[in-house]
């Protein structure tokens, strides 16, 4: 397996790290944004995004995973990617307007510029963690403790595929905390939303590799943030 996108996909998670400041700091969420804020998150990306994307390195070469599938790169990865995400971010605000009745993120308004660099963060950052890190390792955990056949395959991926959705869930809580009391309906919009969207994100990353889903949860972060979702 090749080492390059692994390099590749770690740049553009430091990228995607600096890409969400602005949106944080309209949310209130931190302070102003500073030569030494950047520099602290600049070198925390590389630690935390380089550890992520090392370890995967080691942990899908053990797998039958193909995050970065050879050939028909824009046919099968990313315009299958951006359709996904189109339908997931449709899906999500009206699910959030019809059944929930409020906005993605309760009483909290941000520029759609800001919105639309945050989503960098989502595509690309938290793509690298939930699923070539997190999916990956989970999977590779199933096939080691479990006894594993091609035919029983499916199976796997959709428990790792759940129990992933359920951490990136989780992962959206505290920084509801952060912008004032939260009730128990607020917790479970978060979970339902932030779990469909990560089951579709996870099923297309299985299937079509990691731009793929790259791709999508990039396309869904637009819709949500920066085209519609305001």
């Amino acid at each position: 397996m090749k080492k390059w996108p692994f390099v590749l996909v770690w740049m553009l998670a430091v990228i995607g790290a600096l890409a969400v400041l602005p949106a944080l700091q309209g949310m209130g969420i931190g302070s102003g944004i500073s030569v030494k804020l950047v520099a602290i998150a600049v070198a925390q990306a590389v630690v935390i995004f380089g550890i992520a994307c090392s370890l995967s390195y080691l942990i899908v070469s053990r797998t039958d995973l193909i995050p970065f599938p050879a050939g028909h790169f824009v046919k099968r990865q990313l315009i299958p990617g951006a359709a996904l995400g189109i339908c997931v971010g449709l899906t999500l605000f009206l699910l959030d307007k019809t059944v929930f009745g409020q906005a993605i993120i309760p009483s909290v308004h941000i520029a759609r510029w800001k919105g639309a660099l945050a989503s960098l963060y989502g595509g690309v950052c938290e793509e690298v963690l939930l699923r070539l890190f997190m999916f990956s390792l989970i999977y590779l955990l199933f096939m080691k403790v479990v006894k594993f056949e091609r035919s029983n395959r499916i199976y796997f991926l959709w428990v790792t595929n759940i129990f992933v959705a359920l951490l990136f869930g989780l992962g959206h809580l505290p920084a509801a905390f952060q912008l004032g009391p939260v009730s128990l309906f607020i917790c479970c919009r978060i979970l339902v939303l932030n779990g469909i969207a990560s089951v579709a994100f996870g099923w297309i990353y299985w299937s079509r590799g990691l731009p793929a889903a790259i791709s999508a949860h990039l396309i869904a972060d637009l819709v949500l943030y920066a085209v519609i979702g305001r």
